[in-house]
């Protein structure tokens, strides 16, 4: 079940999710490229697709491999919602916090950060079709030393009182699991990560809500999430926001037909498959 595929998935990479980004893995579980709705269990058209998320004030982007199609893809979704005047802002994870775009111009040379320079890189397509439709920018990634400040004691006390009861004690005591498991005994302390997780997800969710603009943000697939990403401390926060939730990945294997796991859909409304590798 693809439900067991993904659960092996981020208890072994839930480190480069929660800062650098997840290894490239091909998930079992899809035989086609299409959009999956987890509620209607069913294949929907690029039509449907685009239409259902342009009723939420809130879409997150939850890329599982870092894949090489997801700037191009990311585009024509984005475009169509443009054209439709469902979209405003897109923020990327892989931009420093301190970016921002107006959409009048953005110039290679303003990425003077290796780290956005690389972003711009891989989503070039993107940034090229924001300069010619005038969408703004963000960047959510947070400094490593902001991270780093989880590790004093009293500073993790004064973070855990913001995001308290933002997760439900099942989703915590899950995210709480999958980090002890994919850590070496020892290394950092289940209190660290758990909060370095949250403190993530509660900024980006902050930075969201303070734009106040209809956005799209790319991200990691374990904080795209309903249950226990972005999602979770927007609502805390504005519980009358609406927010979609898309998990993106290539498929390769041609085994099945459809996701089919019920539990997909406290996870993502959709599942968005693009074609792998092959024939590349």
């Amino acid at each position: 079940m693809i439900k067991r595929a993904f659960s092996r998935l981020f208890g072994l990479l839930v480190v480069s999710l929660l800062v650098t980004g997840c290894e490239k893995f091909q998930p079992k579980g899809i035989a086609r490229s299409g959009i999956w709705d987890s509620f209607r269990q069913d294949w929907i058209t690029e039509e449907e697709f685009s239409e259902s998320l342009g009723s939420a004030d809130f879409i997150i982007i939850g890329d599982l491999q870092n894949a090489p199609s997801l700037g191009h893809q990311l585009t024509l979704l984005m475009d169509s919602m443009k054209k439709r005047g469902k979209v405003e802002l897109l923020a990327l994870d892989e931009l420093s916090a301190s970016y921002s775009h107006d959409g009048k111009k953005a110039a290679e040379g303003v990425f003077r950060e290796k780290y956005d320079a690389a972003a711009f890189e891989k989503y070039k397509p993107l940034f090229q079709w924001a300069d010619r439709e005038g969408i703004s920018i963000t960047g959510t990634a947070l400094p490593p030393e902001q991270l780093q400040s989880l590790k004093n004691k009293e500073e993790r006390k004064k973070f855990a009182v913001k995001v308290e009861g933002s997760l439900t004690r099942e989703s915590l005591r899950e995210l709480t699991q999958t980090l002890e498991c994919s850590h070496r005994p020892g290394s950092l302390s289940t209190d660290y990560l758990v909060l370095a997780h949250q403190f993530k997800d509660y900024t980006m969710a902050d930075r969201l809500l303070s734009e106040g603009k209809k956005s799209l943000l790319v991200t990691r697939a374990f904080h795209a999430r309903l249950d226990l990403g972005v999602n979770r401390y927007i609502k805390v926060r504005k519980p009358s926001s609406s927010v979609k939730s898309v998990l993106m990945y290539s498929s390769l294997d041609d085994s099945l037909s459809s996701p089919g796991d019920e539990e997909m859909k406290s996870w993502y409304d959709y599942i968005w498959v693009n074609p792998g590798a092959k024939g590349r």
